[in-house]
Parts: C-alpha cells; structure tokens; sequence
C-alpha cells in the first residue's frame, strides 16, 4: 500500500531519497529555495547526480516539490528530515536549528506521524529531542551517501558483502558437519547441502534489494531462481542420499591408495606390482557387489515368499470363516425348521 511521505530538504541526502521513494510512494519535497522547487516540479535536478537526473526525466515519480511545508507534513504518514546541520569547529557544536524547527512544526501539526531524522546530529540527540518534545516517534536513521552518487547508493545495497560472509558462514558449517557426521553423508551430499545453502542465501538477499527488476506472480526473477535451484539442490541431496556410497568409503579408498602411492615411490613396490594389486582389489570389489546383489535377490524372493505365504494363509482364514458362517446359517435355519414342526404338531 502506497504511503504519503513528507521530505525536508533537497540536498543530495533529501532529493535522493525523494526520487527513491516516489517510485511507489507519494511524495512531497520541501524546500526554502523557489528556484530548486520550481526544478523539481519541471523533472529537473537541481544538484548534480547522475542517477537522480535520470530518474527524474525518465522515470514515472509521484513526487512534487513545495515551500508550505506545514500542509506537506500535516497529511504525511512518515516524514524524512534531510535539513542541513552545519558543524562550527570553533564552538564544537552541530547547529541542529533547521532539524528542531521540522520536528517541532511536524509534532504540533501531526504528532502520529514517524519521522525519520536523516541529518547529521550530535550523539544523543534523538533522546534529548524526544523529551523535549514529548514525541516517541523520532527515531534517527545515519546516511552513509557520497555526493553526485547518492541515489546509486540507495539503489544498490552491498549485497556482495551479505554474499560472501553468508557464503563462508555455510562453508564453514558444511565443513564442520562434514567432520562430525561423515558416516551419514553420501559423496556428493555435502555439495547438495552447499547448493540449497547458498540458493537459500540468495533468495534472502535478493528480497533485501529495491532496485527494479522483472517480476512473476510478485516476486524478482532471481528469487524464482533461486528458488528452482534450491529445490533441485534437496531433490539431489535425496537421490544421492539413497544412490551413492558412503563418503567414510571413499576415504577408506582414497587413504589405501595414498599408501600404495607411496610404496612406489619409496621403492618398496613396482608400477607394475600396483597395477596388479588395484586390478586385483578391483576384481574383489566386484565380486563382492556381486554378492551383495545376490543377497539382495534372496532376499527380495524370501520377502516374496514370505508375503505369498501370508497371503495364502489369510486367503484360507476368510474362506474358512465364510464357510463356518454358511454352516452357522444353514444349522440356525434347521432349528429354526424343526421348532415349526414341532410348533405345528
């Protein structure tokens, strides 16, 4: 739902915010200079940024400028202060004069109303202010914009920063998993579990970003993404969970081989002694899966048998109990017959 939203001030801080806003959101700029105002409601920037330029005469903004800016704030849900606050290094002290005069006409005129102090104020300030004011709904947002590139700032958070630390976080736990429960992961689990990881990751950050991008059914693109990609990533850790050896095998496998490896290089065994010990363990394995499946296959047709047999048996118990009940009718309706008789004579 669109939200009426009131900014003071159109420097680099307010207009960019402004301009960010407006895209789905009504909003009123208020400013003292005419000149600026007069920009704004032309689509023009009236500070250098090249984003805020190009969104102004390309993009469809709801956003107007004015000076009256106790109406702007009066009918506002939210209002955004971006006045300046000059620092004076002689007195070492923030002149917070612009800002107190927002929050006071904004308290006075729409006291329900949450504003957002964006401008540079001195620690404690907002605490001090509340009280001053008796206004809980001041709260203090920091800004860390560049000039020329403030709204680029805006629209594009760090997400490669949430990434990577998201990335290593799963890469570390998926390792120290790993080593605690080796005997339950399967070769290749690890890099299911990795995939539905990072996909999950992705899909979180993804929701963080505001920029514009193409949509299905309400949401990004990306995030359908990395939605499918998740769910391949679980379909592969089940299949691979019921298909593939253990990994607790094949580093069993891998250390032997090392060891081999080694005895050839130090002399104790031939290139050709290795072959024919590999070849030979081969032929072993084989003759072992063999006789695993074998074993499976007795199995399967004792499990057959067994289920045959129970099926016979049950077959002979319903038709046993239909016949005891035929020779329970048929006795009742003799007894039945021979009272009559007896009735009658």
């Amino acid at each position: 739902m669109n939200k009426s939203i009131a900014v003071a001030g159109t420097g680099y801080v307010g207009l960019s915010i402004s301009v960010l806003l407006a895209q789905h959101n009504h909003v009123v700029a208020v400013d003292i200079i005419p000149e600026k105002i007069a920009l704004i409601n032309q689509k023009k920037s009236p500070i250098q940024d090249e984003y805020i330029e190009k969104y102004l005469s390309e993009k469809e903004l709801d956003l107007t400028a004015t000076s009256d800016g106790e109406s702007a704030y009066a009918e506002a849900d939210f209002v955004v202060v971006a006045t300046p606050t000059n620092y004076d290094s002689r007195k070492n002290h923030f002149d917070t004069s612009a800002v107190e005069a927002v929050l006071s006409l904004v308290t006075r005129g729409n006291p329900a109303a949450t504003i957002v102090i964006k401008s540079t104020i001195p620690v404690g300030y907002t605490e001090s202010i509340r009280k001053k004011l008796h206004n809980n709904n001041i709260i203090f947002s920091p800004e860390f914009l560049r000039e020329s590139k403030a709204l680029y700032d805006n629209l594009y958070h760090p997400t490669f920063l949430y990434e990577m630390l998201w990335n290593f976080l799963g890469a570390g736990l998926l390792l120290w998993l790993g080593s605690k429960i080796t005997a339950r992961f399967k070769a290749g689990t690890q890099f299911a579990l990795y995939v539905m990881w990072y996909t999950a990751g992705r899909t979180w950050i993804e929701m963080l970003r505001i920029d514009r991008s193409h949509e299905f059914l309400g949401l990004r693109l990306n995030v359908w993404v990395a939605l499918l990609t998740f769910i391949i990533g679980v379909i592969a850790f089940v299949v691979i969970q019921k298909r593939n050896p253990q990994t607790s095998n094949l580093q069993t496998r891998l250390a032997h081989v090392t060891e081999l490896e080694n005895k050839v290089a130090s002399g104790d065994l031939t290139s050709r002694q290795l072959r024919a010990q590999l070849d030979e363990e081969s032929l072993e394995e084989k003759r072992e899966l063999k006789q695993k499946q074998a074993e499976d296959l007795d199995q399967k047709k004792i499990h057959a048998e067994v289920e045959k047999s129970l099926y016979e048996q049950a077959k002979a118990l319903v038709a046993s109990n239909h016949e005891n009940a035929k020779h329970s009718s048929e006795s009742q309706e003799s007894e039945e017959s021979s009272e009559s008789e007896k009735t009658k004579n």
